[in-house]
This record gives structure tokens, C-alpha cells and sequence, in this order.
């Protein structure tokens, strides 16, 4: 995006259904042979059957509406992810980028600094992917309304629409949710003890107390995770 100019982009992600497959066949019943008659043999076939040709696949949605977007555009995109990630990512957005006939030009960084410095700079992302909803509360007046970039607010639940709506607006929609810091339990030690699984922290805090004066010891925690090592403590702490 070019300093002082203003640009809207509108980045459509569509679902292509493939045609299901008819499998059975419409057959007139059959009639059975005079008794008199023995059925006559089938002859052998001198050369193999032809196969069917395949139907061509049809698609749910003949065309792509994707307003203010023309082939040759060039689409910035800010995210974290790299590697495997990463990979997917660029495949998943493959189809699109294919229809429009547009480019993407993504850049990967976990630097928060660097975010802040090109928004202040007037010279941002056409769209940031980031792990925090932070960007949508602290730049409020410098995002473009989802619902003024052609999104369809139907295509999700009001739970996740409250989770991008900062000042009134809706700016950001989730592109990934994760299941972090599970507490897993042993329920034959459970059983053995009869605690009861808790439902609540003042339950869980409880629990811990019990399991104190029984002489358990209520917590242990692995941190290993390969590069990502720590994470898993920074979330409870």
C-alpha cells in the first residue's frame, strides 16, 4: 500500500463443494424365463469392456464475487507463522489467489515493534493475521470494518464476532482457535481417592488442599516441547 493512499481490499475465501458421486443403478425388474426354456449362455466377450467416462465435476458456485478486486492486484499480508504453518496457509489461500488472479506478498514476523512502527508509519498490511486481539483494540481508527469489505457477518456465530468487535466495529474474525493448557488427570487415582472432578477454580483450589493433606502431590508439569519449550509454563504463570 502506498503512503496516503487509500486502499481496500477484499480478500473473499469461498467453499467449493464437489458433486457427490451417484452410486446405484435404475434397473427395469426382471422377469423370469419360461420353464420350458433353458437361459441361453452369455457369450464371452473377445475384448475388455470400455470404461465410462468419468462426469465432469460441477462446482457449487459457478462464480466468485469478490468486489474492488481485479487480476494483478497485490495482496500484503502480515502473520507469525512459519514452516509447516506456514505451508498450509499459502495452499489453503492457493485457490483464491488462482480465481482473482491476484498476488500475495506475506511476511512473517513475531516482532510487535515492527507492527506498530509501519501502522504509525501509514504504511501497513493489506491484512494482519495475529495470535492477540490486541491489533483490533489498539488501531481501531486505522482498520476497515469487515462489513465495509464485503464480510458476511452470517458466515459466523455472535460469540465470535464479539471476540473482533473493538469500538463498535467489527474488525477481526478468528482464523485459528486452540486447546492450551489442559489439566489431565489420573481417574484411577481419582476412584481410588474419591475426589471428584472439579468444575470450578474454588472446586479445583479445594481439591488441591485435599490432595495436600493426603499426602499426593496435586501438580506436576513437563515444560519440554522442543523449541516452543516453555510455553506451557508461561501460560499458567
Amino acid at each position: 500500500m502506498e503512503e496516503n493512499e487509500e486502499k481496500q481490499v477484499v480478500f473473499c475465501v469461498w467453499i467449493v463443494a464437489n458433486s457427490l458421486a451417484r452410486i446405484g443403478a435404475c434397473q427395469p425388474a426382471a422377469t423370469e424365463a419360461p420353464a420350458t426354456e433353458a437361459p441361453a449362455p452369455e457369450p464371452e466377450p473377445t475384448e475388455p469392456p470400455a470404461e465410462a467416462e468419468p462426469e465432469p465435476e460441477e462446482a457449487m458456485a459457478e462464480t466468485v464475487d469478490c468486489s474492488d478486486v481485479s487480476a494483478g492486484d497485490e495482496v500484503s499480508i502480515l502473520y507469525q507463522w512459519s514452516g509447516a504453518e506456514e505451508e498450509n496457509f499459502s495452499a489453503a489461500i492457493a485457490p483464491v489467489v488462482d480465481e482473482l488472479g491476484i498476488s500475495v506478498t506475506p511476511e512473517s514476523s513475531r516482532d510487535q515493534a515492527l507492527l506498530d512502527t509501519r501502522v504509525q508509519a501509514g504504511t501497513p498490511w493489506d491484512i494482519i493475521i495475529w495470535p492477540t486481539i490486541g491489533p483490533s483494540v489498539q488501531y481501531t481508527d486505522e482498520l476497515t470494518p469487515l462489513a465495509d469489505a464485503g464480510a458476511d457477518p452470517s458466515n459466523y456465530e455472535d460469540y465470535w464476532i464479539s471476540l473482533g468487535t473493538a469500538g463498535g466495529a467489527w474488525l477481526a474474525v478468528p482464523v485459528k482457535a486452540d486447546i492450551k493448557s489442559i489439566i489431565w488427570y489420573s481417574s484411577v487415582a481419582f476412584d481410588a481417592f474419591g475426589y471428584s472432578v472439579p468444575t470450578t477454580l474454588d472446586e479445583l483450589d479445594a481439591l488441591v488442599e485435599q490432595m495436600v493433606v493426603d499426602g499426593n502431590t496435586p501438580w506436576s508439569m513437563g515444560m519440554e516441547s522442543g523449541d516452543a519449550t516453555g510455553w506451557t509454563g508461561s501460560d499458567y504463570i
